[in-house]
């Protein structure tokens, strides 16, 4: 007559764990986070990419000012094709003299600017330049067409 209830240690039974959780299917929560992730990153890379493609423009004005021979005239018109892309035909083509200069220091955001002036003035005044002046004039160039201010025309 074993009715009594089993009291040693050796008769019972291990705890057995319960199984780990697997990594797959995620929780609904995880598509959530992966959906906004997945936006965020299609907006980051489409902004990026329409960055790139607005500032071309730039890219090839460098492109012509880092050439070997880029004469003070051809200079002028460079900056004069990146006014015009820019800020329209109404409103840069027909600046000319200190309207041309004042238009090129109000839209350089703070940038010196004297080498051009200068430059643009030499031009028509017939003075010649050194090197380190050209040189100061090309960066002066390069920094304006770099940092200039975007006000682009909608059509």
């Amino acid at each position: 007559m074993d009715s009594a209830p089993p009291t040693e240690i050796s008769q019972l039974k291990d705890l057995v764990p319960p199984e780990a959780a697997g990594l797959w299917p995620f929780a609904p929560g995880w598509y959530w986070v992966g959906a906004i992730l997945l936006v965020g990153v299609t907006v980051f890379a489409w902004r990026a990419w329409a960055r790139w493609k607005a500032n071309a423009y730039r890219r090839e004005a460098l492109a012509l000012l880092n050439g070997p021979d880029v004469s003070i005239g051809s200079l002028f018109e460079v900056l004069k094709r990146v006014a015009i892309t820019t800020y329209g035909r109404e409103v840069a083509a027909g600046l000319s003299g200190d309207a041309w200069i004042q238009f090129l220091q109000s839209t350089g955001d703070g940038l010196d600017l004297a080498p051009i002036e200068r430059a643009y003035a030499g031009v028509y005044g017939g003075s010649n330049q050194d090197s380190a002046s050209r040189e100061a004039l090309l960066e002066s160039a390069r920094n304006w067409i770099l940092h200039h201010e975007e006000e682009r025309r909608r059509t």
